[in-house]
């Protein structure tokens, strides 16, 4: 089986876990904090994708998520969800051809698409934001006056800028080091970006700081390693999703498999 768990932090960099089940069966999490809720945004195999909403991150309620005009054939994946200066909600996801099966199996040109959304449940499609080979994992954040998109390559992260107010992107740079399944949340002195590794059958989580959002260092240590044997998480942390709230603690969400 596969669980949602959670861990907090004071300082982004040294995590305590959380014992308590976020949601199971859930896969490439996304998560925001819009004031009020702590809203994490998944898919479910065979349930299409739900966003669970809590206050404490003890009680969660689960609700489904509704994508409006999407192109025949065409399904959400890998979803990341921003608050907008207005107060609504744009989700960027990886908009997966069904019949083509796995992403791991398809060549050339994917599709990060945006929608738009007065609740953050209900969303209307608006169109390709970012379209490059090989691109999933959107996460989404702004940078002084400008909006970046990390996204997962080829098992790193590149980044992809906006000139529009996050409506469309284009290539930036590679970010040197990290690897997959990026997030990025802003701290109280820059920017941290979160990264899933691989090492033998295990998974780990590591992270690196950035004044600019450009430039990033290698923290040292890691952020979030695999439990005992036996555990919840004993295959290892995976699909990092970061948020920040008013009280500046930090929850980090990520997948786990058992057995």
């Amino acid at each position: 089986p596969s669980y949602l768990m959670s861990a907090t932090s004071k300082d982004g960099l040294t995590w305590i876990k959380n014992d308590k089940i976020v949601a199971s069966d859930a896969r490439t999490p996304g998560a925001l904090f819009d004031g009020k809720y702590m809203r994490v945004y998944f898919n479910r195999r065979g349930a299409g994708n739900i966003v669970a909403l809590s206050r404490d991150g003890i009680s969660w309620e689960e609700k489904e998520v509704i994508v409006l005009g999407l192109p025949p054939g065409m399904v959400v994946l890998d979803q990341e969800v921003v608050l907008l200066p207005d107060g609504k909600y744009r989700m960027y996801y990886y908009e997966h051809p069904r019949a083509k099966g796995q992403p791991i199996s398809i060549q050339g040109d994917f599709t990060i698409a945006s929608a738009i959304s007065n609740d953050g449940i209900h969303f209307q499609r608006e169109g390709a934001a970012f379209v490059y080979e090989r691109v999933m994992d959107p996460d989404v954040i702004k940078i002084g006056d400008v909006w970046k998109m990390f996204v997962s390559h080829y098992g790193k992260t590149i980044s992809a800028v906006s000139y529009d107010e996050g409506k469309s992107f284009v290539f930036e740079q590679y970010v040197s080091k990290t690897r997959f399944i990026p997030t990025v949340i802003e701290t109280s002195d820059g920017y941290r970006i979160y990264y899933n590794t691989k090492e033998g059958n295990t998974r780990k989580i590591y992270s690196a700081f950035s004044i600019d959002g450009k430039t990033w260092v290698e923290d040292q240590g890691v952020r979030i390693e695999a439990g005992e044997k036996g555990s919840l998480d004993e295959g290892g942390p995976g699909s990092p999703a970061v948020l920040r709230k008013n009280d500046g603690t930090y929850w980090i969400f990520y997948t786990t498999t058992v057995g």
